[in-house]
């Protein structure tokens, strides 16, 4: 990338700034998705091994207080266990040899050690104990945080630039407007707060296309050096999801239609040899078989007997078309009304010669829309949103600049009920179980109004941070009980330092 010059550092140093204050101020607590993670981060920072076996089981103890706390013990000893019972931290998890593993690529891992090895020395300097229930989730934020939360905040800047190099004849305000939506009014907002992967797929897939196009006309290099980098990148995101090679195959259809694409795609695909060579090397130590994918060995809950390829795949059903997309149960337009606003921007780059990335743009989310109707789980789980949408973000708010110009007053109200909405969900609970019917009249919003969520498997309550559950705990077995002090504040946000359980702790 080429550096910045005086006239963009300025907004994008600010756009940084802001974003990571925004992400900061919430941690989402435990779950099974971040805590398989996590487990599998722990257990390479402090002992090497890529297996979680360690680490995802806990049994409830005293501590010196007489509170109950979580103990952490090896798997292989839950048979030996007198009396007390196991708590697993995820389910997300894919067993094979002997070994466990998260039953997803290791790209997140990969960017998280580094900060959760930072952390844990730390602790071992002072004698700190990193399973301690206070320790443990202070890490776990910390990691979270300074890895996704960071990502998510640079994924801001990038698009500010992506969208002045793709429009430069839009003022530089439209821009800012149009990335403030991207990253506050969207999905991204939550999910930046959550040790996930769509976030960092969402980058680095943007990041691809920017070293393609963005990059090369800001005089960011040559075609070769771009072309690796891109390849590059594009590959990392494979290695955080698979899912994105849809996204990489885009991409490559993308140079295909361009200058020098008989030179340009064998240097893309070089680029994207090392992630693809490292996924492969962690296939085989995991699994015995390069090719062979974490889904592979994952539990029997996450596959349909009926379902297609992988057991999971089949044809899109237009009725998860339409909740995806539509519906207040997963509605990518009913949670971001904003987004709408894009279609408008694809047709503007269609009618002024901005065909090939209106392509690209409008062909990355139909792919993503298509292949999460066609999976047989594509609720996506504990969330409000459609999740496993966010890596197609980028390409479709885009074209939000040109709409943001011609239609600004549309675009300021639909903007603003865009955020509300997300900071609504970021500050209650992103992750409301598939089951709620209504995730916004059942969960979020009464929650929000400082009400008790009851059904007949959890016990929620608001009206901020209402997820219990830790990192040491999985559902549907919980170490601490409901209402606990504990179970409080598995997630938090900051100003609840000052204001805790309060709708005043979203003053700042």
């Amino acid at each position: 990338m080429s550096a910045p010059s005086s006239g963009r550092s300025g907004p994008e140093s600010t756009i940084i700034l802001t974003l990571f204050a925004c992400y900061a101020f919430f941690f989402q607590g435990g779950g099974w998705n971040q805590n398989s993670r996590l487990d599998q981060v722990r257990a390479l920072a402090e002992t090497g091994s890529l297996s979680i076996h360690e680490y995802m089981t806990f049994v409830p103890s005293s501590g010196a207080d007489g509170r109950t706390v979580p103990r952490r013990i090896p798997l292989s000893a839950v048979s030996s266990l007198q009396g007390a019972r196991p708590v697993y931290n995820t389910g997300d998890v894919a067993a094979v040899g002997g070994g466990i593993y998260p039953n997803k690529p290791p790209g997140v891992t990969f960017l998280a050690v580094p900060v959760y090895w930072l952390v844990w020395r730390v602790e071992r300097l002072f004698g700190i104990d990193p399973d301690g229930w206070r320790v443990a989730t202070v890490g776990a934020y910390l990691t979270t945080l300074l890895s996704i939360g960071l990502i998510g905040a640079l994924a801001g800047a990038l698009f500010y630039r992506a969208s002045l190099s793709l429009f430069p004849s839009i003022p530089p305000a439209c821009h800012a407007g149009a990335t403030l939506v991207f990253s506050l009014g969207t999905l991204m907002f939550p999910f930046s707060t959550l040790l996930f992967d769509h976030v960092p797929v969402a980058f680095l897939s943007l990041l691809a296309f920017y070293l393609l196009q963005g990059g090369r006309e800001a005089g960011g290099g040559s075609a070769v050096t771009l072309s690796l980098a891109a390849g590059l990148v594009a590959g990392a995101a494979v290695l955080c999801n698979y899912d994105a090679i849809l996204t990489v195959a885009l991409l490559i259809g993308y140079l295909a239609t361009g200058e020098g694409a008989g030179r340009r795609i064998p240097l893309f695909l070089a680029g994207g040899l090392i992630p693809a060579l490292e996924l492969a090397a962690y296939h085989l130590a995991c699994f015995g078989n390069p090719l062979t994918l974490a889904t592979s060995y994952q539990s029997a809950l996450f596959r349909d007997p009926q379902a297609g390829w992988l057991g999971a795949f089949g044809l899109p059903e237009p009725h998860a078309l339409a909740g995806i997309l539509v519906s207040p149960y997963r509605g990518l337009f009913f949670s971001s009304p904003v987004l709408l606003l894009a279609l408008y921007g694809l047709g503007w780059m269609w009618r002024n010669a901005r065909r090939r990335e209106a392509l690209l743009c409008g062909a990355v989310c139909v792919a993503f829309v298509t292949m999460n109707a066609a999976f047989r789980q594509w609720h996506a789980g504990s969330t409000f949103g459609p999740r496993y949408l966010v890596p197609a973000l980028p390409f479709l708010a885009l074209p939000l600049a040109p709409a943001i110009q011609r239609l600004p007053r549309l675009a300021l109200s639909l903007g603003l009920l865009s955020f509300a909405m997300m900071l609504t969900a970021t500050a209650v609970d992103p992750q409301v179980p598939f089951d709620v019917p209504r995730p916004w009249g059942d969960y979020l919003l009464p929650l929000s109004a400082g009400r008790t969520v009851t059904f007949p498997r959890y016990r929620v309550e608001g009206p901020v941070s209402a997820n219990p559950q830790g990192v040491s705990e999985g559902y549907p077995y919980e170490i601490f009980e409901a209402g606990s002090k504990e179970a409080a504040w598995n997630s938090f946000n900051l100003g609840e330092l000052l204001a805790p359980r309060s709708r005043l702790s979203l003053v700042p």
